[in-house]
């Protein structure tokens, strides 16, 4: 799972341009890249949508990408 590369979101930022700066996005869409990931994302959303889920805490290392 990772972000959707800007010109996914909008097709004028797959060459961007100093006047497109800074990119602010209200939402963001995110991309499912390969099967292992997808297994995972289905695994989580399962989870997510339990009727006893009350509060998620995100504590992932947002600043590594995996390789």
């Amino acid at each position: 799972m990772q972000l959707a590369d800007p010109d996914e979101v909008r097709r004028e930022y797959a060459k961007w341009r100093m006047p497109d700066l800074p990119i602010v996005r209200r939402s963001f869409k995110l991309v499912v890249r390969d099967e292992r990931s997808k297994q995972q994302m289905t695994a989580v959303k399962r989870e997510l949508d339990r009727d006893d889920v009350e509060l998620v805490v995100n504590a992932c290392d947002a600043g590594v990408r995996a390789s």
